[in-house]
């Protein structure tokens, strides 16, 4: 087992096509989309830094950011927000999520 990844490999949430629509509703940045795929994967920000090739602050950095744009305190909120956002876009309603 790669140190980047996490002890527990969890699957991917959403297809590319449903990372873009998310990425657009919450208008996250491309490096923005990247950590939050990552933090959903099971990431820590030290395996985060590392496969993106960041600092360590700099990937807390943009989880502040992320977290503001997502209306979230915690990282465990990044998955779990993500997903009720994406079954609101399916089922074509943009709903009261931030």
């Amino acid at each position: 087992m790669s140190p980047l990844q996490p002890r527990t490999p969890l699957p991917d949430l959403f297809t590319k096509e449903q990372w873009t629509a998310l990425a657009e509703r919450f208008r996250l940045s491309k490096r923005q989309k990247e950590i939050s795929r990552l933090i959903c994967l099971g990431y820590s920000n030290t395996g985060i830094a590392r496969e993106l090739g960041l600092k360590h602050d700099t990937v807390r950095m943009h989880n502040r950011e992320l977290f503001k744009k997502l209306a979230i305190r915690q990282r465990m909120g990044v998955p779990i927000h993500l997903v009720l956002a994406e079954r609101e876009l399916t089922r074509g309603n943009t709903g009261s999520l931030a």
